[in-house]
């Protein structure tokens, strides 16, 4: 599945006319590896279901076989090298909780529009839109300048046909208004360009999605490609960086915003 989702949402962004042919010479490139662990995988698995049970030394070895594998057959131990859409780890620093390249993992969050509880993966559709989750800083909300500086140029660069940008604050979900929140994170959208407001969260007293993801007091960005995995992290005060990155497999996105930072 994961082969086919990182080759499906690559022909569609080229395809519609949204990135370069270039995109399509990563599949192969990032895959390669993986198609030749996953064979030697499974010809150890076949070999292990095919041997009669009386064979077995240890009567557990088929279960811990699999309990070893678990994390590589789940995606979870694919690690993608550097390329066009896979930064270095300059700034891992900054969300330590993030490895680039790896599988976005999920945490709990509060929903602030709502006040629900849930977890932030699980609004990450796949829908071959790529994520952005914009990690505040310590300051309180309404009040921090790189976040409204952030904001100015999303607005401009980040159209929400193609990027889905979220904001996790610090302060409990229960403690803030979504109207202390630029209007970068309240996106209209569709015919009726209705106003989104569920892309606003903040942290829940027994879950802090910052101490356990790593983040830095000085704020983060981690942007997620559509298949799931993580392509970068950024600093909250530098849009320069950030832009360079996306421009190189979204173009568009450097004709709409100036750049801060």
């Amino acid at each position: 599945m994961q082969d086919g989702f990182n080759l499906g949402w690559k022909l569609g962004h080229v395809l519609s006319g949204n990135s370069p042919q270039s995109l399509l010479r990563t599949y192969a490139e990032e895959r390669k590896d993986i198609a030749h662990r996953l064979i030697e995988f499974d010809k150890a698995w076949s070999t292990l279901m095919a041997q009669p049970s009386d064979q077995f030394e240890n009567p557990r070895e088929l279960e811990e076989f699999y309990i070893q594998n678990a994390e590589f057959n789940a995606g979870y131990l694919t690690e993608y090298e550097p390329s066009m859409i896979t930064t270095n780890n300059r700034h891992q620093k900054l969300a330590e909780g993030y490895p680039l390249g790896r599988r976005f993992k999920s945490a709990m969050t509060g929903r602030v529009c709502d006040l629900v509880p849930m977890q932030i993966g699980h609004d990450h559709f796949a829908d071959g839109r790529w994520r952005v989750y914009v990690f505040a800083d310590d300051v309180a909300p309404g009040a921090s300048q790189p976040l409204q500086d952030w904001a100015r140029w999303a607005e401009g660069a980040l159209s929400p046909e193609l990027f889905d940008t979220k904001l996790i604050h610090r302060q409990l979900h229960t403690e803030f208004d979504v109207s202390d929140v630029p209007a970068a994170f309240k996106p209209k959208i569709g015919k009726f360009q209705l106003t989104d407001m569920e892309k606003v969260f903040g942290t829940l007293e027994d879950h802090d999605i910052f101490e356990e993801r790593g983040i830095s007091k000085d704020g983060a960005v981690v942007v997620v490609r559509p298949d799931q995995y993580v392509a970068g992290v950024f600093p909250l005060d530098d849009t320069a960086e950030i832009e360079e990155f996306l421009a190189g497999v979204v173009p568009a996105v450097r004709t709409k915003a100036p750049v801060a930072g």
